[in-house]
């Protein structure tokens, strides 16, 4: 609803995948920023965000270096939603007919809950809601949404 949210930001590494995102939702117009980032590497030029979904990032960056990125990026009622996928390492990435999507098992890894929940408790967030959706014995994903502590 445009009435409510005024700017969307599509941040990715991937300049196609930008590419993608823009035409399809280019409904949204002036609306929508597309943000080619490499957030390893790069300051992320957007501040002042009062919600951000990062699913299925963390898996590929340095959890540590690319949260703290990210947290800096929300106002003080700022919240963050990640989503992180916890499984068996050679299980990691599903079959898919995509033979492509093999080469992603080489530099992912599974994030380690605690250690977001380390992190981000010494920027001042704390976690307000966790739901886990189990696919299968090997593999899960876990939605974690944190705000603020002085957001309460």
């Amino acid at each position: 609803n445009l009435d409510v949210t005024k700017r969307i930001i599509a941040a990715d590494i991937n300049p196609e995948y930008l590419k993608i995102t823009k035409s399809r939702f280019s409904h949204y117009g002036k609306n929508l920023l597309v943000c080619h980032t490499d957030i390893q590497k790069e300051k992320l030029s957007f501040k002042n965000i009062d919600f951000i979904f990062a699913g299925l990032i963390l898996e590929y960056v340095d959890t540590e270096k690319s949260l703290k990125k990210i947290v800096r990026t929300l106002n003080k009622d700022g919240r963050l939603v990640l989503i992180i996928q916890k499984s068996k390492k050679s299980d990691f990435v599903s079959k898919t007919r995509f033979s492509s999507l093999n080469t992603l098992s080489n530099f992912s890894n599974n994030v380690r809950e605690d250690v977001v929940k380390q992190v981000l408790e010494e920027e001042k967030m704390m976690l307000s809601d966790r739901e886990e959706f189990v696919f299968s014995e090997k593999k899960s994903f876990i939605c974690l949404e944190y705000i603020f502590i002085d957001a309460l």
